[in-house]
């Protein structure tokens, strides 16, 4: 049987666990991912991030190498919680386009700005 078949066009389909389904590689890969952005405006490890700007404490403006398609792209973040001494933190995710949004955490009891670690990964397709 055929587990993976490429197109003409470079679409490359891969058979599912013991099915005959398949799944279109490029649309189910992250396009974008970085861990723990901080208010440096860095990030320890990241894929198709061009650049991060630092707008505020726990506000960061990441920016993509490549555009997506439009801004129906899946966001998933996360925050960490490195003592246990700190509260519960929450992001928010806003100004999206096509090659960047805004991403805020803050202190889930007071609404406080927290320059705690952000996780992010995207996935869409690509313009």
């Amino acid at each position: 049987t055929t587990s993976m078949a490429i197109d003409t066009s470079g679409q490359v389909s891969v058979r599912g666990e013991g099915s005959a389904t398949t799944t279109n590689l490029q649309q189910g890969l992250a396009k974008v991912w970085a861990g723990t952005v901080s208010d440096s405006a860095s990030a320890t490890d990241s894929f198709g991030v061009s650049s991060i700007g630092d707008t505020g404490s726990g506000d960061n403006r990441i920016n993509f190498t490549n555009s997506f398609a439009n801004v129906g792209y899946a966001v998933v973040t996360g925050t960490g919680n490195t003592a246990s001494s700190q509260p519960d933190r929450v992001i928010f995710v806003s100004d999206i386009e096509a090659s960047t949004f805004r991403m805020q955490t803050m202190i889930a009891n007071t609404g406080a700005d927290s320059s705690i670690e952000q996780h992010i990964q995207l996935c869409g397709d690509l313009a």
